[in-house]
């Protein structure tokens, strides 16, 4: 990886990427033939596969070159310096 940290969390099913402003959430195997993402390369926002060279925009998983192959599901996981929004005030009576 060149920059971002790749975590596996849930076992083998998903793979978190920190990027620069967010971190997401990506499946752990390529559309393409199933390789382990958590071995590609990221560049920016980008995903290099690391068996056939797929390249996936991170923010929004559409393949962008390599072989025919579906886009990856992301899930945007936090976003870097983002505040949660505290909940919301309930009305009296409510």
């Amino acid at each position: 990886m060149r920059s971002g940290a790749v975590i596996e969390p849930d076992g083998q099913d998903y793979v978190n990427i920190q990027l620069p402003q967010l971190r997401v959430r990506i499946p752990a195997s390529c559309p393409h033939k199933g390789a382990p993402l958590s071995r590609g390369t990221v560049f920016g926002t980008f995903l290099e596969c690391p068996w056939h060279g797929a390249l996936f925009d991170l923010r929004t998983g559409r393949r962008l070159r390599g072989p025919e192959c579906g886009d990856l599901e992301v899930t945007c996981v936090a976003e870097v310096g983002a505040t949660p929004e505290p909940p919301a005030a309930e009305e009296p009576g409510q």
